[in-house]
């Protein structure tokens, strides 16, 4: 990430009158020909790929991408190479681009290979356009904030404990619409943030949620919020402390920024969550298990779907587990899982 900066940095010290493009390769010690850059007079940020003449004319530059745009240029030094250039054409987006950039370095910069450096570095620009699409939204729904806030508060609890912090990052998959929030072999963890009166009145979205059938474990973390203007934390001040976390480790500050971008959290609506803070409350464990309350996928008759309930915490005091037991847990687990 500060490779990145520097060179933005560098980049936007061009004269204003200039006119053309400004690159600068991103790597001088890898085979990958990347390379950031800036067109001007528009001060458009651009990522070129450089490539054989014979790989870039098997290529269809063609695509309909929202806010980019891929174009093919020449290489005025080397006639027999070009370059695939990508082009960012709304600055709303800056953020999104320099996650895409991030991306797609993890994913090709130690490849050697100019034709599968190629089919990566277009793969990833085509699974990252519906993440520009969904960048022209207006923003988290409240309730979508305060879920994203409580998976955080735990990632970043989780985080500060454990070595394997790859493996904190590879089991949070609530922004990929899991069924819950972080599963990892076959444990795993629903998170469920609360505010106001009814702050022990939990919902379960599906029969699947709380099912233990195919799981060794599954716990439940409750977190009970008031939500304030400025008095507490807030959602882009608790990323911004996770980020601090990562941000010595490039493969996963990339990876949480992708997770981010996923779960429908853009730096260009980062205004419209700064004045909301969130105070805790109450946080607490529950072991689902035994007559824990839940409904299960095999309880539920043929014909019926689309099940919703809730369950009030307050009355299963006995299903309480104390935090440093959940975290042995995981953390066991994900070493077993690894040696299996």
């Amino acid at each position: 990430m500060n490779r990145l900066k520097e060179i933005w940095a560098e980049l936007r010290k061009q004269p204003a009158s200039m006119s053309g493009l400004a690159k600068i390769r991103y790597s001088e010690s890898s085979d990958c020909d990347l390379y950031l850059g800036i067109r001007l007079p528009e001060d458009s940020s651009c990522l070129l790929l450089g490539l054989p003449i014979r790989v870039i004319n098997k290529i269809n530059s063609e695509r309909k991408l929202r806010g980019l745009r891929l174009e093919k240029v020449d290489d005025p030094q080397h006639s027999t190479r070009g370059f695939l250039n990508l082009i960012l054409l709304d600055n709303r987006f800056s953020d999104i681009f320099d996650s895409l950039i991030l991306d797609i370095i993890r994913h090709i910069i130690n490849l050697e290979n100019e034709g599968i450096i190629a089919r990566e570095f277009l793969n990833r620009i085509d699974k990252w356009q519906a993440l520009f699409e969904k960048a022209a939204s207006e923003g988290l729904s409240p309730e979508a904030q305060r879920g994203l806030f409580g998976e955080l508060y735990f990632l970043k609890k989780w985080l500060y404990i454990v070595e394997d912090k790859a493996k904190c990052l590879q089991a949070w998959v609530g922004p990929e619409l899991a069924v819950r929030d972080f599963e990892y072999g076959g444990l795993a963890l629903e998170v469920k943030t609360t505010k106001g009166n009814n702050h022990q009145k939990v919902q379960i979205s599906s029969e699947r949620q709380l099912d233990v059938t195919t799981l060794d474990f599954l716990f439940l973390f409750h977190l009970s919020l008031d939500v304030q203007q400025n008095a507490g934390e807030t959602l882009p001040g608790l990323i911004e402390s996770i980020k601090a976390l990562l941000i010595h480790d490039f493969s996963l500050y990339s990876i949480f920024q992708e997770k981010l971008l996923q779960a429908g959290y853009y730096l260009s609506h980062q205004h419209l969550y700064e004045f909301k803070s969130y105070k805790i409350r109450q946080e607490s464990f529950y072991e689902v298990k035994e007559d824990f309350p839940r409904i299960q996928e095999n309880e539920v008759r043929g014909g019926v779907g689309d099940i919703k309930y809730s369950i009030i915490l307050s009355n299963y005091s006995d299903y309480l587990v104390d935090e440093q037991v959940v975290f042995k847990t995981l953390n066991w687990h994900g070493r077993n899982a690894r040696e299996s």
